[in-house]
């Protein structure tokens, strides 16, 4: 049985989501960028509510996850959720990545507040025809120069 849930971001579930993230970094990581997360902000900004996680779970087994940054938008003045990190394994992809972005709206929507949502893909791993399935309009584009 499938379960999407947002879920508050613990040491346990941050430990949880590490083989994972080694997966996604496997498939859309930056050549020379190691993973180091600072599980110290993760844990204050879920606490906080600046930080939102979702989980998706198959009979307990965590198989994908979603989160968000969620900020009052300093040229907008509205409540915005920019997407952090986003990964379901392969035999989990499909209708249940689908089916967890339509969860975070609905829970960003009513428990947030949020007014609009910004999601990104890797260009090594495009998703943005999912992105574009549920609406999602092509707004601005990212380039990155290592110093």
């Amino acid at each position: 049985m499938v379960n999407i849930s947002r879920e508050s971001v613990t040491i346990a579930l941050l430990n949880e989501i590490e083989p994972l993230t080694e997966e996604y970094w496997a498939e859309v990581g930056t050549e020379g960028y190691d993973p180091k997360p600072d599980k110290s902000l993760y844990l204050r900004s879920s606490s906080n509510g600046s930080y939102a996680a979702y989980t998706l779970r198959s009979n307990g087994k965590l198989n994908g996850y979603l989160s968000y940054w969620v900020i009052t938008h300093p040229h907008y003045l509205m409540n915005v959720a920019q997407m952090d990190l986003f990964f379901v394994q392969g035999q989990s992809r499909g209708f249940n990545a689908l089916k967890m972005i339509k969860f975070s709206e609905k829970d960003l929507k009513e428990s947030f507040a949020i007014d609009t949502i910004f999601l990104s893909t890797s260009i090594k791993k495009d998703i943005s025809p999912l992105f574009k399935r549920l609406k999602y309009e092509d707004s601005d584009k990212m380039y990155m120069k290592r110093l």
